[in-house]
């Protein structure tokens, strides 16, 4: 049986530490960006309940969870051509990078050893976007319409990203069988989407819009790989979705606040293709994604093995924009060299092969609607991430955890239905231990008859059902 720290920590500790991943205004260090907060200092609180609980032999590793290690590895190396007044901020984003590393690897071992349903963390995620969500649009009414009036997260751009990941994750919870309280659940499933949905909008992001209709998209492309029976109810989702979507663009202006500001937005994401294209192509070399990508260029050559030194690109001397990098593979490339981007492309296609192979695994179980979710998730997300740095938002290492523990779920289901189909069958050795018990009575006792089992017992031997 757990012992009681662990009941605690499932009670409390995990809902706890799931809210906290959407508090990303909560910085101990407000001077320095991504540094830690109260979701460091939970997952680190689970860390070490988890060392002090379980041993090594019972460590449970994954190749995903491998690979972020990895990356850790790669952003550490990458610090020796780190300049000094940086010094500090790469020590910091590095130490993060461990952090997520080991959140993931301890959470997915308490996971396993206590086999805690999935569905209840889809249900955490699910309750905390609901809970975000009308903090978000009471601070619009409050606010009149104050477009940085973001509620708990840093700015917009935090906003529409960790929201974005919250409404897939939710949307992997609406198709989780549940059959308890089924209607409160649902009610608060619904509420979760829309206000998800409502945050992506007026958050302006246009990546995010862009991988949202994508994967609404693909949904609709992909979800007749389903049963019949569930083919309605992945329909229905996407339905409602798009029509949120619709009412905001069309109804939302004067009715919720800074829903013209989604309707501004929206006709710009053709724009916004067209330049980030153009600037990796190398036919535009003016505006912010071509001044990047410049000085992405100028650190390769600079340092095209190791990097520049992770989290250091902002302070890099050749950088015009003195931002970071917005895309992760191009962070990847320019902060820890040619290793950092192989190791970061060689997890991305894990993930991805990994999540497609558990939606062909599973698609014929009651749970091939949150598989298919999760794996149409995974892609449309991957795209956001060319233009966003997703390796540090919270929200992305929960859908790891969450890819992960349906994993494990799904072999457990597997194996289930393994142990049950096995248990249908006859064993062979029962069938003719029994002829052979019946043989060498007949001869004990001098009956005479055929030594040829009656008809029943053939047809049961050779696998043929009557």
């Amino acid at each position: 049986m757990p012992v009681r720290p662990l009941h605690a920590f499932f009670l409390l500790g995990l809902p706890a530490l799931v809210f906290s991943a959407f508090l990303t205004e909560i910085k101990l260090i407000p001077s320095i960006a991504n540094n830690v907060g109260l979701f460091e200092i939970l997952g680190g609180l689970a860390i070490v309940l988890f060392a002090i609980t379980s041993s090594r032999r019972s460590l449970v590793g994954n190749p995903i969870i491998n690979l972020t290690g990895f990356l850790f590895v790669a952003a550490a190396i990458s610090l020796i051509n780190i300049p000094q007044p940086t010094l500090v901020s790469g020590l910091i984003q590095t130490s993060i990078l461990l952090f997520l590393f080991l959140f993931l690897l301890a959470l997915y071992n308490l996971f396993l050893t206590h086999q805690v349903n999935p569905g209840y963390l889809l249900w955490l995620i699910t309750l905390a976007t609901a809970i975000v969500g009308p903090w978000i649009l009471r601070q619009g009414f409050l606010f009149e319409g104050d477009l940085d009036a973001v509620g708990p997260f840093r700015n917009r751009a935090h906003m529409g990203i960790y929201m974005l990941t919250g409404f897939w994750l939710v949307m992997i919870y609406a198709f989780w069988p549940d059959r308890r309280r089924r209607w409160i659940r649902m009610a608060v499933t619904i509420a979760a989407i829309a206000f998800c949905l409502y945050a992506v909008a007026i958050s302006g992001r246009r990546s995010a819009y862009f991988s949202l209709f994508l994967g609404l998209a693909a949904l609709v492309v992909v979800f007749p790989l389903l049963i019949r029976r569930r083919r309605v109810s992945v329909a229905a989702a996407v339905a409602f979705s798009i029509g949120v979507l619709a009412l905001l663009y069309t109804q939302g202006p004067g009715v919720l606040p800074r829903s013209e500001f989604f309707r501004s937005r929206v006709g710009l994401v053709g724009s916004r293709l067209r330049s980030a294209t153009d600037a990796v192509s190398g036919q535009s070399t003016e505006g912010f994604m071509a001044l990047q990508m410049q000085g992405v260029n100028a650190a390769v050559h600079a340092h095209p093995l190791i990097g520049v030194g992770w989290g250091s690109f902002h302070e890099f001397e050749l950088n015009a924009t003195r931002h970071e990098v917005h895309s992760t593979p191009l962070r990847f490339l320019a902060e820890t060299g040619i290793a950092g981007l192989a190791l970061y492309s060689l997890l991305m296609i894990h993930i991805l092969y990994r999540s497609t192979r558990l939606l062909v695994s599973m698609r014929a179980s009651p749970y091939a609607g949150s598989y298919l979710v999760l794996t149409v998730a995974i892609w449309s997300l991957s795209v956001s991430y060319l233009y966003n740095r997703h390796i540090t938002e919270r929200t992305f290492w929960l859908l790891l955890l969450v890819l992960l523990v349906l994993e494990a779920f799904a072999e457990g289901y597997r194996q289930s239905h393994e142990r049950e189909a096995a248990a249908l069958e006859p064993p062979p050795q029962s069938v003719s231990a029994l002829v052979s018990a019946g043989t060498a009575f007949r001869h004990a006792n001098g009956i005479q008859g055929s030594n040829q089992p009656p008809q029943a017992v053939r047809e049961l031997s050779s696998g043929s059902r009557p």
